[in-house]
């Protein structure tokens, strides 16, 4: 199990933007690190459902786009600019597929969003659940 602040840490400064100069760092490695500790101790898997699934040989191969427009909901999606070009075409498909879907990209930013650039992620997240077209 990911309890060691080193096996936590490492990957966290990879995959956020600014590393571990991220503002409270230390406090979101000890976020991760509690939150391990506790599905731990409550025999919890630490992977979700999806990422166990979507494991083998059907890995990551669901491609729910063409629902998306059946689904009659806007969409938001927000997104980092430090995403390789692949991912940017897929989250712009992703917005686009969306009914009055809508792209959100913070420049220089990478995958942990909400961790990584707050103060840029929530705003957009936050017009977009009060404008009622969701």
């Amino acid at each position: 199990m990911a309890k060691s602040v080193t096996t936590i840490r490492r990957p966290m400064v990879r995959n956020l933007a600014a590393g571990s100069a991220t503002d409270n760092f230390d406090g979101l490695v000890e976020f991760a690190r509690a939150e391990a500790e506790a599905e731990a101790r409550h025999r919890e898997n630490a992977l979700d459902d999806w990422q166990i699934l979507a494991r083998g040989p059907f890995s990551m191969r669901l491609d729910f786009l063409p629902r998306a427009r059946k689904a009659g909901r806007s969409g938001l999606v927000v997104a980092g600019s430090g995403r390789s070009a692949g991912r940017r075409r897929k989250v712009r498909r992703a917005a686009a597929a969306a009914p009055r879907g809508r792209l959100e990209v913070i420049p220089g930013a990478g995958h942990l969003l909400p961790f990584d650039r707050p103060d840029e992620f929530h705003p957009p997240t936050l017009d977009f659940s009060t404008e009622g077209r969701y």
